[in-house]
């Protein structure tokens, strides 16, 4: 140590040394000013500019790890471009946008407002049908109405299943199908809300087919419209009425409307059964409940066609009643009774004269083997109660009763013999199959449509004479009295009904004169439309036809005068309204 630079007391006395400081100040000031090669990259437009960072190879990381950042320049989270990438597009919302129950993605549901169908084949081939088709006189067009809960739908299960490769109850749960009820809200309130048709081939008491295009009516009051359209595209109405609960307000009202357009009216006496198993009816009693009945429907008949002038009578006798039950899967006229009765005697008999002695006050003489207005000198029940209710009764209470060795006897004697598992099924069940093998198909029923329900070419004048408002001596009214499918295009649309995605509508109708095919420009008329203002009108392109058949549609490729058909094309534009 130099002693000339320290006092005896130790303090420096030397020249001054700088300070610390200075030298600091001195480094950050040669650090602040940029070398050569910075200025030269800044004036070529690389490195930092404007006085920012960046983190290029220049920079020194420690200042960056040192620097200070604010608390709201800070970030926690990653971008959701660096989440869900820069081609997703990315929507933020404030909390209270939205309510919390709703989800910001919803997902996807799929809408479904029609049930479907697995199996619809038919026991007939499409062929066989379209073959019906084009013969307007093999053809019926009924509509099937009635008040509500008088089981028109549960009639129309019947009918299926005897004409389909499906069964429309399940034996299991003891539910129906309810076919001809498509939306799932019918299915869901056990109510028809929208008329349904269906194109069956149904054979008469001779095995001769016929198509019957029928379609099942909402019985509700609040649905009166749709029962006016059906009625509008028929040519007779079936009046289904409960045999328990007789005539109610909506009964009236299917026969209004059904004396209105002009149309004959046949009678579906339905849940016969009622009187056995709820009613608790003796026989002579079920017979006049449904005589009484019978009796009612005729003065509403007589009292709304006082205005027409042409006054229907419902008779069993003259074959348009029937008696049935769809529940269990039944059905006869008389006239089919009296043939299903000598057969299973193997009796030689006039069908058409002893179904006459079935109804009214004739008796059953058996020592003289005559029918006569008085009863024996022993007494004695009705021929309907003796022939009719007494063995049905009798096959009621013994199925219910399970007693099966008196309903193994019943039914050998009416010419059914059933399997031994047939007898360890539930009492319905076991009901429906054995009415069903006694009493056979619908040929009943069948018959009476084709004697008292017109075909679409006999009815096709007093038909057009009721809905077309143009003149009487033209071209097109001739045609379309006559079913002329060489005359000009004519299709009256009374209905609209939804695809099933509900996303537009197609239009049915029926075809009174002329030929419409696929790929085919028609006319498309509005209400407003006439020959001297034509700007209710527009031209379209059929694109399909359909047989529409409830919850199938049978496509096809051309429609003939007196078929129901339902088109894609004309109102394809209008969308769904729900």
């Amino acid at each position: 140590m130099d002693d000339s630079l320290y006092d005896e007391f130790g303090n420096y006395i030397g020249p001054e040394i700088e300070s610390d400081q200075d030298s600091d100040r001195e480094e950050d000031d040669d650090r602040d000013e940029p070398e050569e090669s910075d200025r030269a990259a800044e004036s070529d437009g690389e490195g930092p500019s404007n006085g920012w960072l960046t983190t290029g190879a220049s920079t020194d990381v420690d200042m960056l790890e040192n620097q200070v950042v604010l608390a709201e320049d800070k970030k926690y989270y990653p971008t959701a471009e660096e989440v869900y990438g820069e081609d997703v597009e990315t929507l933020v919302m404030d909390e209270d946008e939205q309510p919390l129950e709703q989800p910001i993605i919803k997902p996807v549901k799929n809408k479904k407002f029609e049930v479907g169908v697995k199996d619809s084949s038919t026991y007939v081939s499409s062929q066989f049908m379209l073959g019906l088709m084009s013969n307007p006189s093999l053809a019926r067009n009924v509509a099937l109405v009635g008040h509500l809960q008088h089981g028109k739908t549960v009639f129309m299960d019947m009918l299926v299943e005897q004409t389909h490769h499906m069964s429309t109850f399940d034996s299991q749960s003891e539910k129906h199908v309810r076919y001809t009820d498509t939306r799932v809200d019918e299915q869901e309130r056990k109510i028809s809300i929208k008329a349904v048709p269906m194109s069956l081939v149904l054979e008469d008491s001779n095995s001769k087919s016929y198509l019957c295009n029928i379609m099942d009516a909402p019985g509700h009051v609040n649905f009166s419209d749709e029962m006016t359209a059906a009625l509008r595209l028929a040519d007779g109405a079936v009046l289904v009425v409960d045999a328990g609960e007789g005539v109610m307000v909506n009964t009236e009202r299917a026969i209004r409307h059904a004396i209105q357009e002009r149309l004959p009216i046949v009678v579906v006496m339905n849940k016969v059964d009622r009187l056995i198993t709820e009613l608790k009816l003796p026989p002579k009693d079920a017979y006049h409940k449904l005589r009484h009945t019978l009796e009612v429907i005729n003065n509403h008949i007589s009292a709304a066609s006082s205005v027409a002038g042409d006054v229907q009578v419902i008779d069993p006798v003259a074959g348009n009643v029937c008696f049935a039950s769809g529940t269990a899967g039944w059905s006869f006229t008389l006239q089919s009774f009296a043939k299903l009765y000598g057969k299973l005697h193997g009796v030689p008999l006039e069908a058409n004269k002893f179904a006459s002695r079935l109804w009214g006050d004739y008796y059953y003489h058996p020592d003289t083997r005559t029918f006569k207005k008085k009863p024996p000198v022993g007494g004695g029940e009705r021929s309907f109660v003796e022939f009719v209710l007494e063995p049905l009764y009798k096959i009621y209470s013994q199925v219910i009763g399970e007693h099966k060795k008196s309903v193994e006897t019943t039914l050998a004697e009416l010419g059914v013999t059933l399997s031994n598992a047939a007898y360890r099924l539930n009492v319905r069940p076991l009901l429906r199959l054995a009415c069903s093998s006694v009493f056979g198909s619908a040929s009943g029923f069948t018959d009476m449509l084709v004697q008292h329900i017109p075909s679409p070419r006999d009815a096709a004048v007093r038909k057009v004479d009721h809905i077309y408002t143009g003149p009487k001596d033209s071209s097109i009214y001739k045609a379309m009295t006559q079913c002329d499918s060489s005359g000009p295009l004519m299709v009256n649309i009374t209905k609209l009904y939804p695809k099933s995605d509900c996303s537009v509508f197609d239009a049915f109708g029926r075809v009174y004169s002329g030929k419409i095919q696929t790929g085919q420009a028609v006319r498309v008329l509005g209400e407003g439309y006439s020959p001297d203002d034509e700007e209710d009108m527009t031209v379209k392109e059929v694109t399909k036809l359909w047989v529409y058949q409830a919850r199938d549609r049978m496509p096809i490729a051309e429609a003939l005068p007196g078929s129901w058909v339902l088109i894609e094309g004309p109102f394809c534009s209008i969308p769904c309204q729900w």
